[in-house]
């Protein structure tokens, strides 16, 4: 029967593109028959109307790629919030005018606003979320918290929507000995990373506090990965707080440049009260065998605990930050368990596990309709 399903993966060319076409990879390996088709198109494009134009010609794209492979499902990578729900829309809808295929629409939303599922707009309450509700055959999430939130409010039918994982690629984490001398950083020095988007909702601005106060009493630097709207407004407060030669800063860098400082860093530090399902920074570092201080969220509370894998940390507050990372580096003991431990429960986020449990999700549709 798996060879009989095909898949057409709607993939965005900036982010989730690793966890795409690492599931496709996956599925393909499994049997499926899968092929891909570029999607989205806002992180190149900033007016309202150059967006509407990219998403236009993706879904002819689209609808043009479909007669000639004949999918079962197209597979979105999309996020359920205002913007990322519209650009659905138009892409279902604008498939459905123009071709009459029977296709099953998988959405994966990489991080929910919830709120928007009730929102008293009047598109998106008539006309968006109602035809989503009718045309999507299956809404995977990452979290329980999503989950359990959509059902409690009887937003989605039950039968309709999944708990996923993300795919993580344990394998390209590798220690670079030499990492230390390259930065010029002390051999007895701990590396704390923060790496994500730069936005205020990620918790940057409190790591940076915490980060002055630490710097005072231990042997530490941090790195700084991504690019995001605070950026310049980061980088401002750091010089004002002169802890800027304990800082390095990368801007924007791709997904096998970020796995270099993540496997050279000792605890990730993400304090994120951003409304995301299932934070690659996080897993990604949790694969790479780093100590954690996150913030209980989503995700994050469906697979870690503490002491065993983190510690948490309260949102918004630097002090909390300050107190976690210190109880780490003042114990070596503490750090090597945890760090031990993450290394471990990567597998459950291997590619041939998270691609049978999306295979499981795939039949279950089929076998209904």
């Amino acid at each position: 029967m798996k060879e009989q399903i095909r898949i057409l993966f709607g993939i965005k060319t900036k982010s989730h593109t690793e966890i795409c076409l690492d599931e496709m990879i996956g599925l393909k390996e499994m049997g499926y028959t899968c092929d891909q088709i570029e999607f989205g198109g806002k992180a190149k494009f900033k007016s309202a109307s150059s967006r509407f134009y990219i998403i236009l010609l993706h879904a002819i794209k689209l609808v043009v790629r479909s007669h000639k492979f004949k999918p079962n499902f197209i597979y979105l990578n999309s996020r359920l919030e205002f913007l990322g729900s519209a650009r659905d829309f138009l892409t279902i809808l604008i498939f459905r005018m123009f071709c009459f295929r029977k296709v099953h629409f998988l959405i994966k939303s990489h991080g929910s606003d919830l709120q928007v599922l009730q929102s008293q707009n009047f598109f998106f309450k008539r006309i968006i979320f109602p035809f989503l509700k009718k045309q999507v055959s299956g809404w995977l999430f990452l979290s329980n918290e999503e989950l359990n939130w959509i059902t409690s409010n009887k937003l989605l039918n039950d039968n309709n929507i999944f708990l996923a994982k993300n795919i993580v690629r344990s394998e390209k984490f590798e220690i670079d000995y030499m990492f230390k001398r390259r930065f010029n950083i002390p051999i007895d020095y701990k590396i704390l990373l923060f790496v994500g988007r730069i936005i205020e909702e990620k918790g940057i601005y409190y790591v940076i506090d915490a980060f002055a106060e630490l710097k005072e009493k231990h042997k530490v630097v941090l790195f700084i990965v991504g690019d995001g709207t605070e950026f310049s407004n980061i980088k401002r407060k750091i010089n004002d707080l002169n802890i800027e030669d304990s800082v390095k800063i990368t801007g924007w860098v791709d997904e096998k440049e970020a796995a270099y400082y993540t496997s050279n860093s000792d605890i990730l530090i993400l304090p994120t009260y951003f409304p995301e399902g299932f934070p690659m920074a996080l897993f990604n570092s949790l694969a790479a065998g780093l100590s954690l201080v996150t913030t209980q969220i989503r995700a994050a509370s469906d697979y870690l605990k503490e002491p065993e894998n983190c510690i948490w940390v309260d949102p918004k507050s630097s002090l909390s930050i300050t107190n976690a990372v210190a109880r780490l580096l003042t114990n070596e003991d503490l750090m090597q368990k945890m760090q031990k431990n993450n290394k471990q429960k990567a597998h459950l986020f291997a590619k041939s596990s998270v691609s049978e449990e999306i295979s499981t999700i795939l039949q279950r549709i089929e076998s209904k309709n």
